[in-house]
């Protein structure tokens, strides 16, 4: 950071002689680098204010709620729309090096209507990435899970 003040600013302090701030203030607003600063500022304003107007008249930011089908195809065949699709992709690590990639629906046989969760958890279990829970864990586990119930009931009532 230098420690030089600006040659304008310099020579305003040099002519003013006096202590008065205000003066000298003054006096530096009428700078012709503020007013060609405040100039394009103005114009910078009044080109966003022009924009903002016409997005206004074109319904930018409102939210309209599209009953028929009629008014949904014509707006989304106007040339100024675009849609945005999301293709769902799933990668599935094991020990951080990927062993599955499914992208689409494609990469599980069916579309997108006739998709279930059961059919990516087969095709989980078939990659390695997700282990199927043996019966008899499973019921030890809800096992378990029922004497701890009961065990914390019969404290509830002393």
């Amino acid at each position: 950071m230098s420690n030089t003040l600006d040659p304008h600013v310099a020579s305003v302090l040099d002519q003013a002689g006096s202590d008065d701030e205000d003066a000298l203030i003054a006096s530096l607003e009428d700078s012709p680098a503020m007013d060609a600063f405040r100039e394009q500022r103005i114009q910078q304003l009044h080109s966003e204010f022009t924009r903002a107007k016409a997005q206004k008249t074109q319904g930018f930011g409102n939210y309209t709620e599209i009953k028929e089908e009629k008014a949904l195809m014509d707006l989304t065949t106007e040339v100024k729309c675009a849609v945005v699709q999301i293709l769902p992709c799933v990668l599935a690590f094991i020990d951080g090096a990927v062993v599955d990639r499914i992208v689409g629906f494609e990469g599980l046989g069916y579309t997108p209507d006739t998709f279930t969760t059961k059919d990516l958890e087969s095709r989980l279990l078939s990659s390695g990435v997700v282990k199927r829970q043996t019966t008899s864990t499973l019921y030890a586990d809800k096992a378990a899970k029922k004497q701890e119930v009961e065990t914390d009931d019969d404290d509830d009532w002393n």
